[in-house]
């Protein structure tokens, strides 16, 4: 192994001292543009003071063969105020092989067909790990995975929030960790006022967060801390979609809960219970804390008063830089490969009008407009740039907007089922209409919307940073089913006695494949890209819906369902050299016309001239 050996810094030299060239290279742990990504140590994002708050380095996946003398130079970036000298203290290392160029064989190209994507199928699983920290207070700045002081009172503590342990039941309590980000849901089986963990109190009134622990001293900030210290935590009340947010100041008293028991009804009524807590932290790497902010969501609950209650709860954690502005197009789910648990980024493909001024000197002032295709992803939205389903509410209700949304992962397989509330407006439309109407509405909650029946352009990125200016590293998704004739073929009926509405061939069930391969690319080793995705509808069914003919809107509810499907298609890698360069040539049959000789037997020789034109032919070849 190579030795580094550091030198003091000099006089008009840079700190970091990045290879020329090296901006152009994918860097796999540098997630976010113009950002830096947390424990990246060659992202040039990252200022020497922000690498201060990191712990470790991400892995590095480019490929280096360390049996040629120069590979240090591509392995070891210096990000340090320090020179380094590497000695390379091997005995024999290549300078240069005469090797003839090869390539790789392996499987990076789309699937073009149904058949070749069921003919790849294969089953492959992949789990997360955890590690756990410890949680002794020390004077030290913040780093990542560190646990988050608070001060409750003058009492010295972690921030803890609650989460479930085999069941589903709010069992144990964990720390939260510095730049990482949690959510947790559990349920409380005990609701009552004695039940801190459901007081809006609990997440900020006399509490304050640590700012950064190297600025703390303990005998002198338990009583009397500055506020840039210790943090006062902002407190707002918002709707169920973080929404509406409301400041609340801490000696208010309107977002205090209260039961009350009705022996008669035998029912427990409360009000003002902590449905939904979301911590927003704004961090400044090493030098901590910078803000802190609660949203709250309350709710009025009722139900029959018996032993078994549960009350479901939901705590968030989100760390953000403090110059950070929220850009949803700007989040990578790998670089270049999708890393597992990342979600599947998607763009839609719009037509844009593109004014063109007309040359025409008779018609100079007139102006017409070409269709440009590009590949559109709204920032403010996370729907937009990833693939989603919905989610499901603990009453089986499916729920799917900008807030509440289940995220499809690379590499997890998945199925949901849930239940369709909505409704359509009733004007005077035909029973096969009204039956079409709810087959479109299924396909909006499967993020599937429809135009003149014919679903929206959805594509899918093929690595995990698929630029949206390069409609190359994207995919269109293959249909098993053509929609106009799902469309064409539902029917409907009224029944005017029964008030019920049938419709038949409703699909019910949306399954999506993906196929992917692990590739080399350029210099990075194991890549996951995506070859393709199909989508395939399924349980076709005929159902019957009560209706009122009279009321404005009909109202109604279907069960559906997705399923998706990672299927890894790597094949072994075969190097292949380069077939050499051959040269083909032909020529007239009078080309040696001139020199053709005849001998006293009346033979033509050509002996001499063939042997002369074939070595020649050699020196070229040669050459």
């Amino acid at each position: 192994m190579p030795r580094i050996y550091l030198n003091e810094p000099q006089k008009g030299r840079a700190i970091a001292n990045l290879e020329e060239g090296w901006s152009l290279r994918p860097v796999t742990a540098d997630l976010n543009l113009s950002y830096c990504d947390l424990n990246c140590c060659c992202d040039q994002d990252c200022s020497l003071e922000d690498r201060l708050v990191f712990d470790h380095c991400e892995e590095d996946f480019h490929y280096y063969d360390r049996r040629f003398c120069q590979y240090t130079k591509h392995t070891y970036i210096n990000n340090t105020p320090q020179e380094f000298q590497v000695n390379q203290n091997g005995l024999f290392c290549i300078v240069h092989n005469n090797l003839p160029p090869s390539y790789l064989i392996q499987q990076k190209h789309p699937l073009k067909s149904l058949q070749e994507a069921e003919f790849q199928k294969m089953n492959k699983y992949s789990w997360p790990h955890h590690v756990s920290e410890d949680t002794i207070f020390s004077n030290l700045n913040y780093s990542y995975g560190k646990p988050l002081w608070i001060l409750r009172n003058t009492t010295l503590e972690t921030l803890k929030i609650m989460n479930s342990f085999f069941t589903n039941d709010c069992l144990i309590k964990e720390d939260v960790k510095y730049l990482i980000d949690t959510k947790n849901i559990c349920s409380h089986t005990e609701v009552s006022e004695e039940n801190y963990n459901l007081n809006a109190a609990k997440y900020f009134v006399n509490m304050s967060i640590i700012a950064n622990p190297r600025l703390f001293n303990i005998s002198l900030h338990k009583k009397e801390c500055p506020k840039n210290i210790c943090l006062v935590v902002e407190a707002k009340i918002c709707n169920e979609y973080f929404e509406n947010c409301s400041q609340v100041a801490k000696n208010h008293t309107n977002f205090k809960s209260e039961c009350h028991r009705s022996i008669a009804r035998n029912t427990l009524s409360c009000i003002n219970v902590v449905q939904h807590v979301r911590y927003d932290f704004y961090h400044n790497g090493t030098y901590g804390i910078v803000k802190a902010n609660v949203l709250l969501i309350l709710k009025n609950i009722s139900f029959a008063y018996v032993k078994n209650i549960d009350f479901s709860q939901t705590v968030e954690v989100k760390f953000m830089w403090w110059n950070h502005t929220l850009n949803y197009s700007s989040y990578l789910s790998g670089n270049p490969g999708y890393l597992i648990g990342t979600p599947v980024l998607t763009a839609e493909l719009i037509s844009v009008n593109i004014s063109v001024n007309n040359t025409n000197s008779s018609l100079s002032n007139s102006t017409h407009y070409n269709q440009l295709l590009k590949l559109f992803r709204n920032p403010s939205d996370f729907t937009n740039n990833f693939m989603v389903l919905p989610s499901v509410s603990l009453d089986g209700i499916c729920v799917l907007n900008k807030h509440k949304y289940t995220a499809v992962e690379f590499g997890f397989n998945l199925y949901t089922k849930c239940k369709i509330n909505d409704y359509i407006l009733n004007k005077n439309l035909s029973a096969k209409n009204m039956c079409i109407n709810i087959q479109q509405t299924i396909f909006k909650y499967w993020s599937l919307e429809t135009t003149n029946n014919t679903l929206g352009n959805k594509l899918i990125g093929q690595f995990g940073n698929a630029n949206v200016h390069n409609i190359d590293e994207w995919l269109n998704v293959m249909y098993r089913d053509d929609l106009n004739v799902i469309l064409n073929t539902t029917w409907g009926k009224f029944d005017q006695k029964m008030n019920t509405l049938s419709c038949g061939n409703i699909t019910t069930l949306l399954t999506i494949n993906f196929y992917h391969s692990r590739i080399d690319f350029e210099d990075v080793i194991n890549q996951e890209k995506i070859l393709g995705v199909v989508f395939h509808f399924n349980k076709f069914k005929n159902i019957t819906f009560p209706i009122n003919f009279k009321e404005k809107y009909f109202y109604f509810t279907v069960q559906t369902g997705a399923q998706i499907g990672f299927f890894d298609i790597t094949t072994k890698k075969i190097r292949k050299l380069v077939d050499p360069p051959s040269l083909n040539i032909k020529l007239p049959h009078d080309f040696f016309y001139p020199f053709v000789k005849i001998n006293n037997d009346g033979v033509r020789q050509m002996c001499l001239v063939h042997f002369i034109f074939v070595s020649v032919i050699f020196v070229l070849l040669v050459k």
